[in-house]
């Protein structure tokens, strides 16, 4: 099994944990937002802040497996030596990481474009 894989496998286990360990029902909190807030207005440009910071946090996380990706491309030519299976697993796993950069680009693109319906003309 390679190393590669066990980490992928490593980091969805991880992802599921956290996912699944505190599961949040739609009964056990209060059944309208103004319950929560009282008379309290909703300020929409601080949520779009917030969900900001949110995404660009996100975008960061997926930079920083897109580098490692790369890094352990490159570990894996450079280790090759004259196998052509490592050589390829190598080319492999640097197309997986270029993949995985341009899907993160276009995430960032399509979020972009479906902002201006969420909040048109805004920041």
């Amino acid at each position: 099994m390679s190393r590669q894989f066990m980490i992928t496998g490593f980091l969805l286990l991880i992802y599921a944990v956290m996912a699944l360990s505190q599961p949040v029902l739609a009964a056990e909190g209060p059944n309208d937002l103004q319950d929560v807030l009282g008379e309290k207005e909703i300020d929409k440009q601080k949520i779009y802040g917030d969900i900001k910071q949110i995404i660009y946090f996100i975008y960061g996380i997926g930079g920083l497996v897109v580098l490692s990706s790369v890094i352990v491309s490159a570990v894996l030519l450079s280790t090759s030596g004259s196998n052509p299976h490592k050589r390829g697993a190598g080319f492999g796993a640097l197309g997986m990481a270029a993949l995985g950069g341009y899907v993160l680009v276009k995430a960032f693109d399509i979020a972009a474009f479906l902002s201006t319906f969420a909040n048109p003309g805004g920041n």
